[in-house]
């Protein structure tokens, strides 16, 4: 991955879909995400660096990832 992603976006892309979900572990310290400010919205947002994607993967891993690595369901 370059650059950096939306964390909401990077979350759905590890399957973790429901509202909120993936804000837990950020919130509780357990993976980094860095701050950024969103220039059209014009507030601050979460996003994932290569570094900080890198970081949850040490750590994490999601069924979705599990099945990307595998095959299997």
């Amino acid at each position: 991955m370059d650059g950096e992603m939306n964390a909401a976006i990077f979350a759905r892309s590890i399957g973790l879909r429901q509202k909120g979900a993936f804000l837990a572990p950020i919130v509780g310290v357990h993976t980094p995400a860095t701050e950024a400010l969103n220039p059209v919205m014009t507030r601050r947002q979460l996003h994932m660096t290569a570094e900080d994607v890198a970081a949850f993967h040490d750590r994490f891993t999601t069924p979705t990832q599990m099945r990307a690595r595998t095959g299997l369901h």
